[in-house]
């Protein structure tokens, strides 16, 4: 009957209604867990040259990774055509690394070629290093 579709409909409709509010309800739940969502590894490079919440999310991340994996991700910052990426790039790769030789390395030098030997440098110390940072966090 009409009567009964209708009332079977109204159920379903408001039961549907309860479980996608409960699933966004847990949504939600884990987001405020976490913060925000992670940004992915191929954009964290990016968000270092944000500003704002975008960057320290960006930030924290990276210092959350494994150093195996980290360190390369800020390598390849140090040459990046973004100023902030570079500068960014060296203070937490200094952090991470623990190294205090920064080998000449000045994400303000303009000069690309020069640039690049200074991250030869960082990539020389890194394959040295590579097989003593596994597994450890900072």
């Amino acid at each position: 009957s009409k009567e009964l579709k209708e009332k079977w409909i109204k159920k379903w409709s408001s039961w549907l209604r309860r479980e996608l509010h409960k699933d966004k309800k847990e949504l939600y739940k884990e987001v405020s867990a976490v913060g925000t969502a992670a940004i992915k590894t191929s954009e964290l490079l990016k968000a270092l040259g944000r500003n704002g919440a975008e960057k320290e999310k960006a930030r924290e991340q990276i210092r959350a990774m494994k150093k195996e994996f980290s360190i390369p991700l800020l390598l390849k910052g140090l040459n990046d055509d973004n100023f902030y990426v570079r500068a960014y790039s060296f203070t937490l790769l200094k952090e991470i690394s623990g190294q205090a030789d920064d080998f000449g390395y000045d994400p303000g030098e303009e000069n690309e070629a020069i640039r690049t030997a200074m991250i030869e440098k960082w990539n020389e110390w890194f394959r040295e290093h590579r097989d003593k940072l596994h597994d450890k966090t900072p």
